[in-house]
């Protein structure tokens, strides 16, 4: 990735810039594999997590449907699929309806609800189904601690406390104290969002992110534009905890907050 001045530095390619393997450089091991071979096989390990994740959450959102689904019906209020109305939609389950893109909860009860979408019609495949995800949480478990594993050295390497990742762009925070926002002619900001993407609702100088002397990371809103934390509403000057894990909004972009677990504050 490219190197800002002021102490961010971005890198490409949205959460594999924050922990995948492609522009990382790796010295040649001991345990026989090259350095390339090693990359290959750190990618094909985020590779399936994410796998994992997806399966993990589409029984999540089948559940979610049937029980939306459920309490319609109690109410007396079917939907089409339910109550003998013939169901015009794709078959299949969620899944198949969405396909690529993955739903937010609100988005599936209100599909399901409206007949837009229902969850898979076989109950008892879906209790299958829920099994089956519920023998890989320990696998899971396994390739999260891979995947932290390759992010602290990363962010270790490059002197960072913490990273903001997005789709398109990982920005790693090097100071206790950096500014966040759009960055134009006259004024700079230390983590330029652009590369993330449209930034016209994104403040010039959004907010700030602080690294307390407690050792916890909080959120200052300083712009006019909307910033959430969480899902809840930071107003200006208004501050909010960053966890690890937690989700920053801003301008109509969102960034997932990571903690280097190897910092040294």
């Amino acid at each position: 990735g490219k190197e800002v001045s002021t102490g961010a530095e971005v890198t490409g390619a949205g959460a594999e810039g924050a922990g995948g393997p492609e522009t990382e450089p790796i010295p040649p091991t001991a345990g026989g594999l090259s350095a390339s071979e090693l990359c290959a096989r750190r990618k094909n390990r985020l590779s399936e997590l994410v796998a994992l994740y997806k399966e993990q959450f589409w029984v999540v959102a089948e559940e979610l449907g049937e029980r939306a689904r459920e309490l319609r019906s109690a109410e007396g209020v079917g939907a089409p699929g339910t109550s003998g109305q013939e169901f015009e939609g794709p078959p299949g389950g969620l899944a198949e309806h969405y396909g690529d893109k993955l739903p937010s909860a609100s988005d599936v009860e209100e599909d399901v609800l409206a007949g837009k979408a229902r969850v898979a019609p076989n109950a008892e495949a879906r209790g299958r189904r829920r099994a089956e995800a519920a023998l890989k949480i320990p696998a899971i478990r396994g390739l999260e601690r891979t995947a932290v594993s390759i992010f602290s050295r990363r962010a270790s390497s490059r002197g960072a406390l913490a990273c903001l990742v997005g789709k398109r762009a990982a920005f790693y925070l090097s100071r206790p104290e950096m500014s966040i926002g759009r960055s134009t002619k006259y004024q700079i900001v230390d983590v330029d969002l652009s590369p993330e993407g449209d930034c016209s609702k994104v403040s010039r100088q959004q907010g700030m992110v602080r690294l307390h002397p407690g050792g916890s990371f909080y959120f200052q809103n300083l712009g006019q534009r909307k910033a959430k934390v969480d899902g809840n509403a930071v107003p200006t000057r208004a501050r909010a905890v960053l966890k690890n894990g937690s989700l920053l909004q801003v301008g109509g972009l969102s960034l997932m907050f990571l903690v280097n677990p190897l910092r040294r504050d």
